[in-house]
Order: structure tokens, then sequence, then C-alpha cells
């Protein structure tokens, strides 16, 4: 990477949150929180974060069930359920 090209090493929460597709609000809860840290140039000036920070947030998301195990998981929510449904009501446990 040529050093024009070289990331820079603080970016405003706006271009980040620009960058990354996060809110800006989002970004600074995780500021607040201290979870992604963060500068800033005079007491209320603009926050200021690293594009590298921000990628150490990101967390993979989860995939998909697969059909077959939605099939099944559909068909234990149907058992249970029917069960719920087909007990009287006299034996049912009383709700909290």
């Amino acid at each position: 990477m040529k050093e024009s090209e070289k990331e820079p090493e603080f970016i405003s929460l706006a271009a980040a949150a620009q960058q990354f597709g996060a809110s800006v609000s989002t970004l600074r809860m995780h500021v607040r929180r201290g979870h992604l840290a963060a500068i800033r140039f005079s007491p209320r000036g603009k926050i200021f974060v690293s594009p590298s920070a921000i990628r150490r947030l990101a967390r993979p998301v989860q995939p998909d069930l697969s059909a077959s195990s939605r099939r099944d998981f559909k068909a234990r929510l149907d058992a249970i359920f029917e069960r719920a449904l087909s007990e009287p009501s006299h034996t049912r446990r009383p709700r909290h």
C-alpha cells in the first residue's frame, strides 16, 4: 500500500458510521461503554475513532438454519402446542 493510500489512523464518528454502515449513535454508545477507544482534540470537539478498532468490534453473524433444521424445529414446536392444547384446562400449570 502506498503512503497516499494508507488508511487514516483516526476518522470522525460520522465518517466511521458512513464507512462501516453503522449509526453515529451506535458508535457513541460503544465509546461510552468503553468498547471502542476514541479521542477528542478539544473538550466539546468531534470524536475520532480508529477504523481498525471498529473492525475489532465486528462479530460474525450466525448463519441461517438449514431448511431441514427449520422443519425439525417447527415439528417440535407443533408437537408442544398440540400437547398443550389437548390437555384439559384443569391440568395445566397456573400462570404466575
